[in-house]
C-alpha cells in the first residue's frame, strides 16, 4: 500500500482544479518559473487530500484539509507571514511520501559488506542461523534510504541549511529482502533561532513504514531551515 496526495483549487463559483503534487511542491517552495498567472492578486480556496492506494486504486481517506492561497501581483504564493509559510510549507507536505523504494537481498549484502559487515546483513545462510533467522538489512542501510526520501520529498531545496543532528534512532522492525519501504513524518514545533532571526530549527518526527504497515526506524530530525522575507 501507499499515499497519494491530490490537491485542488477551488474558484469562487466551486469549478474544481487538480494540481500536480510537483506544481504543488514548486509553488510553495517559490520556484521563480512556477505561478499560476490567472490567480495574481486573489485568495483562492484550495483543499488537500490524502488517499491510501492498493495496486494503484484507491481504498480509504485517510486525511482532508482545506484552507486557502493567497497569490501575489507575480501569480506566486505570498508568504509575507514568515509562520504562515512555516504551516504552510511543513504541514501541508505529504505526510508520507510517495515513493516506495523495495530493498533487495542483492543491496543488502553490497551495503552490508561495504559498511556493516556482520553476518546477518551478508552471508544469506549464516544469517539463517541468527537470531534474526535470515538476511536483514543493516540498520544504517534503512537510515540511508529514509535519508533519500527526505531530502527528495520533504527538505525545502535552498531553504535547508544542514542538520545539528538526529535524536533517538531506533531500530524497531527487522528490514528484510523484498520489503516496500514508505516515509511518515509529523511536524513537533519550529523553534526559531534567537542569534539567527533569518533561520529556526524543525523538529520532525520521521518513520520508515513497511507494506505491512509496520515501523521500522524511528527518529527525531533536526533541521536548519531558512526563513523567507527576512
Amino acid at each position: 500500500m501507499g499515499i497519494s496526495v491530490r490537491i485542488f483549487i477551488i474558484e469562487e463559483d466551486d469549478t474544481v482544479h487538480k494540481l500536480s503534487h510537483a506544481a504543488f511542491e514548486r509553488l510553495i517552495r517559490q520556484d521563480p518559473k512556477e505561478c499560476l498567472s490567472k490567480y495574481t492578486g486573489q485568495k483562492v480556496r484550495y483543499a488537500l487530500i490524502a488517499v491510501q492506494m492498493k495496486n494503484r486504486k484507491p481504498v480509504d481517506i485517510l486525511h482532508t484539509e482545506e484552507s486557502f492561497f493567497n497569490f501575489d501581483s507575480n501569480g506566486r504564493l505570498d508568504f509575507s507571514d514568515r509562520n504562515e509559510m512555516i504551516e504552510l510549507v511543513f504541514d501541508s507536505l505529504p505526510p508520507i511520501g510517495e515513493e516506495q523504494p523495495t530493498i533487495s537481498e542483492e543491496e543488502i549484502i553490497q551495503f552490508g559488506k561495504s559498511f556493516d559487515p556482520q553476518i546477518f546483513h551478508t552471508d544469506p545462510e549464516g544469517a539463517k542461523k541468527t537470531v534474526y533467522g535470515g538476511l536483514i538489512a543493516s540498520g544504517w542501510h534503512t537510515c540511508s534510504l529514509f535519508m533519500r526520501l527526505f531530502v527528495e520529498h520533504y527538505l525545502p531545496g535552498p531553504a535547508s541549511l544542514g542538520s545539528p543532528g538526529v535524536d533517538e534512532i531506533r531500530w524497531l522492525k527487522p528490514v528484510r529482502p523484498g520489503d516496500e519501504l514508505i516515509l511518515r513524518i509529523t511536524v513537533q514545533k519550529v523553534k526559531p533561532s534567537r542569534s539567527k532571526p533569518d533561520r529556526g530549527v524543525l523538529y520532525s518526527f520521521c518513520e520508515m513504514v513497511n507494506q505491512e504497515n509496520e515501523v521500522v526506524v524511528s527518529m527525531m530530525g533536526l533541521n536548519l531551515i531558512r526563513y523567507r522575507n527576512v
